[in-house]
């Protein structure tokens, strides 16, 4: 991705309403913008446009045969299978009982509120470790977050133990004071929607993706954090590789990634994990 330093004359030439109190910025080329829920429902309705069969039921457990996973129980039917793939985020430690090994993934919680700005929308993508992200969507709104994994006071740190779907004043008078700090005529914007959320952080923040050890036929897709969207289709093309391989050769460059890296573990900090996030 090509991006350089810019300093303050260069991105006020480029947004001249953002504070002038800012010293410069690093500029990315390209960027793109998608709308999640979207582009779900589009990959589910490309999947079975090529054959595959989805099944709405609660799986409720492992199928196993010594070591070897092979299907799943849920709420109706048992469904049987050479690899499951433990995608289920948040809720993948549910079946850390069948497979007797550490599945580290905690609740970080996030929100983010949605504005109605009268000005001319933002003619960059703005985003800040310490201030979230502020971007003009294409329906005319002003996303403008997160919480989840910036530091604010480590008392306050907006991490649930589940999905949270709780909004709070807390939140949204910190995501607004930062905000106008970076775009003063925020001021003068309405308030349409504050959404909260909960996303699966690992205890390290690296995504946890391949086999579990000591066990067969299955395989661990979880814990992105807050890059799920981001680092999907790079997962999928890793888990499918391996599966196809006849889990017996990892792909190339997985090995960061590895569950056996939580082998030992027993108590996961998900505190200081979640204190350093980036959004």
């Amino acid at each position: 991705m090509a991006m350089h330093w810019i300093d303050a004359a260069e991105v006020h030439k480029l947004e001249p309403r953002l504070t002038p109190s800012l010293i410069g910025a690093v500029y990315e080329d390209e960027s793109v913008q998608l709308d999640s829920y979207r582009l779900n429902l589009a990959l589910g309705a490309a999947a079975e446009a090529l054959g595959t069969q989805t099944i709405n039921r609660k799986v409720t457990g492992l199928i196993s045969e010594g070591d070897k996973i092979t299907g799943v129980y849920t709420e109706g039917e048992d469904v049987l299978c050479d690899t499951v793939v433990i995608s289920a985020g948040l809720w993948s430690p549910e079946f850390q009982k069948d497979l007797n090994f550490p599945i580290p993934v905690g609740a970080l919680k996030g929100e983010r509120v949605l504005l109605k700005y009268a000005g001319e929308p933002l003619k960059v993508l703005i985003s800040s470790p310490k201030r979230g992200h502020m971007i003009s969507r294409m329906d005319g709104f002003l996303s403008v977050g997160s919480t989840g994994g910036r530091d604010y006071d480590q008392d306050q740190l907006y991490q649930g133990e589940d999905m949270d779907r709780m909004t709070t004043e807390t939140a949204r008078l910190e995501i607004m004071q930062r905000a106008i700090d970076v775009f003063p005529d925020l001021e003068n914007a309405e308030l349409v929607e504050q959404l909260a959320g909960s996303r699966p952080l690992s205890p390290d923040r690296v995504p946890i993706i391949g086999p579990v050890p000591g066990k067969e036929g299955v395989v661990l897709a979880t814990g992105h954090t807050t890059k799920g969207i981001h680092l999907a289709p790079g997962t999928a093309r890793a888990v499918t590789e391996f599966i196809q391989g006849g889990c017996k050769q990892l792909p190339a460059g997985i090995d960061l990634f590895l569950p056996a890296r939580f082998a030992d573990m027993t108590n996961a900090d998900f505190q200081t994990a979640g204190l350093n996030v980036d959004e």
